[in-house]
């Protein structure tokens, strides 16, 4: 060690000593409750600072809560993504599997399942105009009056052809793969009760209409179908683009 840094410890030493001996100098000057507030303000500054530290880190696990929130609504969602694309899965499996239905038409897009649609509606609307949808005895009368038969018979004709329609019209819009088959019979045992009630004037739904109402419920399930194949198409096609 050289000269002058012997010179400079002793000068640092005697500084050092100067100032402990200032501050026993101003310890000495204080009252007990200037040394009380002295220590109260000490605490209060570590508290501060603790809670300083203590608000950081709350901080910081509000950031991290909101970032795990985030992650849970966007698991939530691909969850329910993937049960709907188990059920309708499953669906087909059980449709390959069993041979529940055979697709009868094969029209190119959903577009052209629709307009069929609207065609055999339009036939359906034919056939109750011309007065085809229905037959019914010709020759009834009431009291001997043929007019009054007549309308008795049309009166009948339309209440029980409105009942066939609405029952069709609510398996049309429910049928899925679950229920086809079940759908289709129901629109035939539908047409043969309305035979029996009607039997006495002779009133039933006739063949064409009938077909022309299994004709629809084949549609409507068959454009459901094309609608399901061709989101899972445009899905697919968005993965490939992100990939």
């Amino acid at each position: 060690m050289g000269f002058l840094d012997t010179f400079k410890g002793k000068q640092y030493k005697s500084e050092l000593e100067a100032l402990k001996k200032e501050y026993n100098n101003i310890q000495s000057l204080m009252t007990p409750e200037m040394r009380e507030a002295n220590n109260i303000q000490k605490e209060i500054e570590r508290l501060q600072l603790q809670r300083d530290a203590v608000v950081s880190e709350l901080d910081q696990l509000s950031v991290e809560i909101k970032s795990r929130q985030k992650q849970a609504e966007d698991l939530g969602k691909t969850i329910e993504d993937k049960k709907k694309q188990l059920v309708c899965l499953d669906d087909e499996i059980v449709v390959k599997e069993f041979g529940l239905y055979t697709p009868r038409f094969d029209f190119a897009s959903a577009l052209d399942y629709k307009e069929a649609l609207a065609d055999v509606r339009s036939q359906e609307k034919a056939l109750i105009k011309n007065q085809h949808a229905v037959s019914g005895a010709t020759d009834w009368t009431v009291n001997g009056d043929a007019k009054k038969g007549k309308k008795m018979v049309t009166d009948t004709q339309k209440l029980l052809l409105r009942a066939f329609n609405s029952e069709c019209d609510e398996l049309v819009e429910k049928v899925k793969y679950t229920n086809f088959d079940a759908s289709l019979d129901r629109i035939y045992k539908s047409s043969e009760a309305i035979s029996k009630l009607g039997s006495i004037m002779n009133i039933s739904i006739t063949k064409p209409y009938i077909d022309l109402k299994v004709k629809e419920l084949r549609l409507a399930f068959e454009y459901q179908l094309k609608k399901q194949e061709e989101k899972e198409e445009q899905r697919a096609a968005r993965a490939e683009q992100r990939e």
